[in-house]
């Protein structure tokens, strides 16, 4: 088993593309503030929905971060909660890659395969379960 050695370009070079997610994600974000995803024709239809009927995982994700770009948390949560809490967990990784970037530190090892199988279950799982009589309460309507 090899060690992974220290990043050793400089600073400003292990950051470009942090620096670029980051520019390209609040351009993003100043979009769906601006363009408001509940109004008719500012957005195509979820194709998933569309062609089924049926809210896919990801239904109501632009809503919600259209809701938390006006900081409105309950109304994010209320239009899809699986896109809320993954946005925590992007921000939080995000943050980490970076700090990890501005250190120098190695990578870390890959995760175990089981995460990825854990995700896997839980995103097939809610779009199965919002689309479940009784289970409004996980609609993005």
């Amino acid at each position: 088993m090899t060690t992974a050695a220290v990043d050793t370009r400089p600073r400003a070079r292990r950051m470009a593309l942090p620096a670029a997610v980051f520019v390209g994600t609040l351009a993003a974000a100043v979009v769906i503030h601006l363009r408001d995803p509940n109004a008719s024709g500012n957005y195509p239809t979820c194709p998933f929905l569309y062609l089924t009927g049926w809210y896919c995982p990801g239904c109501g994700s632009l809503r919600a971060l259209h809701a938390l770009t006006h900081l409105d948390v309950a109304t994010a949560l209320d239009r899809n909660p699986l896109a809320t809490g993954a946005l925590v967990g992007l921000v939080v990784g995000f943050v980490r890659w970076a700090a990890r970037l501005w250190s120098g530190r190695p990578r870390p090892g890959l995760a175990p395969a089981w995460t990825l199988y854990a995700l896997a279950a839980l995103v097939i799982g809610y779009g199965v379960l919002r689309n479940l009589p009784g289970m409004e309460i996980l609609s993005p309507a």
